[in-house]
């Protein structure tokens, strides 16, 4: 989205680019972009329930991004060819995302959550929950039912 201004031309928009198999990165804006990292903790207690360790399980990098669906870079943008764009990824399906700021690792992350909203006054959104194991190598799945 632009805003233009009094000798200023402003471009509103987050760096970076999301893609996974129905979506490529330059037919899609990211609208909003959340990132956390965690890890599971567990507290062991003795008898009288005080805490003598502490265990931290693997981090998890998780992304919650929003993005809208945009006219493709090359040829001629149709009704049908958007619609086809209106999408989230498959289960568990391979999302590839670069170029973020904030120290958010550039690489492929797991689908494991989304949405799409659909509006009478605005453009669609799709908004997706992507993870990144530590252990896991994100690949699309072979089987899944």
């Amino acid at each position: 989205m632009a805003i233009v201004g009094i000798g200023r031309y402003v471009v509103r928009g987050i760096a970076g680019t999301v893609a996974y198999t129905a979506l490529v990165a330059a037919n899609n804006k990211v609208n909003s972009l959340t990132y956390k990292k965690s890890f599971g903790v567990t507290e062991h207690r003795d008898g009288m329930g005080s805490v003598y360790a502490v265990t931290a399980g693997e981090p998890v990098e998780e992304i919650q991004v929003t993005l809208t669906p945009i006219a493709p870079s090359t040829g001629t943008p149709t009704i049908a060819d958007a619609q086809s764009k209106v999408v989230v990824p498959d289960p568990l399906g391979v999302v590839t995302i670069a170029g973020f700021p904030g120290g958010i690792a550039s690489g492929d992350y797991t689908y494991v959550d989304g949405d799409i909203r659909l509006s009478t006054d605005g453009t669609p959104e799709i908004q997706c929950v992507i993870r990144k194991y530590a252990a896991v190598t994100s690949v699309a799945p072979t089987a899944f039912s």
